[in-house]
């Protein structure tokens, strides 16, 4: 993390890890370029029998203790992406610019990065050919914690724990989506920053594959059998 002079009060930038080491080295190159305000630190959450447990765990921690007071927000980023060193800096001038609004109902408190789950065409309940005419924040149901900042606020008004698996779907984690169910029930509305994106990284395979014209061509194959034929890329 690189400390930069700014208005902006200090960030805890909350990174869970499933196990001792980040998955992927992109990340932990990501997290070093990153631009945040003076004072702003990380805080990681190491494995264990559940990592929103330990979420849930270091921001209570963050705000109850009188030497991190003066934390202003809170940024979410998992160790499984990838982003340049501008995504922070940018997502807190979008919230900032919000807090001039003289309605509350405008402020915006919790936003996003925009990013692909997986290997898909949708984003964050959005699809993705509905993007090509909107830019900015947009409000959506539901946010992922990978690349999301939450104004410290929310926590101090939605008692704990703020981060709840299987509250949706008993079969699935899903404890960002039940957070921003929170938020939205006590007047937070959930935004994505359409122009502002982070990487989803997942482990890919590179096949040969051969064309109709017998042409080889690179496939790329993802572990949960989707698949892309680079046709116009020759190895």
């Amino acid at each position: 993390m690189i400390h930069v002079k700014s208005t902006h009060p200090p960030v805890c930038v909350v990174v869970p890890s499933p196990g001792n080491l980040a998955r992927y080295t992109a990340f932990e190159m990501s997290l070093e370029g990153l631009l945040a305000p003076q004072g702003s630190f990380v805080a990681r959450v190491r494995g264990s029998s559940s990592l929103a447990l330990g979420v849930n765990a270091a921001v209570k921690m963050v705000i109850e203790s009188p030497q991190t007071a003066n934390v202003g927000r809170f940024f979410f980023v998992d160790d499984d992406h990838e982003f340049d060193q501008h995504v922070l800096v940018r997502l807190l001038e979008t919230m900032d610019a919000s807090q001039r609004a003289t309605d509350e109902e405008y402020r915006i408190r919790v936003l996003m990065a925009l990013c692909m789950a997986g290997f898909k065409t949708k984003f964050v309940n959005l699809m993705a050919d509905q993007v090509a005419a909107l830019h900015g924040p947009y409000p959506v149901k539901h946010v992922g914690r990978g690349g999301l900042l939450v104004d410290s606020p929310v926590f101090q008004r939605i008692p704990p724990p703020w981060f709840q698996v299987g509250q949706i779907d008993p079969e699935e984690f899903q404890e960002d989506m039940h957070f921003s169910d929170l938020c939205r029930a006590h007047g937070f509305q959930p935004y994505v920053h359409l122009d502002v994106v982070t990487g989803h990284t997942e482990p890919v395979s590179v096949f040969p594959h051969r064309l109709e014209d017998g042409t080889v061509v690179p496939m790329l194959r993802w572990g949960n059998g989707k698949s892309i034929v680079m046709r116009g890329l020759k190895p």
